[in-house]
Parts: structure tokens; C-alpha cells; sequence
């Protein structure tokens, strides 16, 4: 039984394309993909809490850190 070039071409194409909607369907950021968008919205009270515990921080230490000093001056 001989399978015409053109059916040929037709599956191949068929099998091309799926593999893109494929590559696309499971791995959305690839270079492939069709759509790249990315979205965040961080947890708002993960974040008041983060915020709340480097202020604490700031408060316990001292301004004539060596750290500190040495930060804001640029060395």
C-alpha cells in the first residue's frame, strides 16, 4: 500500500502541531510557548509579617554599626 507525499506532509505537519500545542500546554514559559505572561500578588499578611520583623531588626541595632556605617558611606 503506497501513502501518497502529500498524505505524508499532512501527518507530519498533524504531528508538528501537536507537538507545539503540547509544548506549549505543559510548559507555558518555555521558548516555544505561545502566551508568557506572568502574574504575582504576594500574600498580603506574609508580607505585613516580613515588613513587621526587619523593623524590628532596624530597631535592636545600634546606628554606629560598622556594617551600617560602612553601607552609607559607600566603602
Amino acid at each position: 500500500m503506497k501513502i501518497s507525499t502529500k498524505r505524508v506532509i499532512q501527518i507530519g505537519g498533524l504531528g508538528i502541531l501537536l507537538l507545539f500545542l503540547g509544548v506549549t500546554w505543559f510548559y507555558p514559559y518555555s521558548f516555544f510557548s505561545l502566551k508568557k505572561s506572568v502574574t504575582y500578588e504576594p500574600y498580603v499578611v506574609a508580607v505585613k509579617g516580613y515588613k513587621n520583623m526587619v523593623n524590628k531588626i532596624k530597631q535592636t541595632v545600634e546606628p554606629t554599626d560598622k556594617i551600617q556605617t560602612n553601607n552609607v558611606k559607600g566603602n
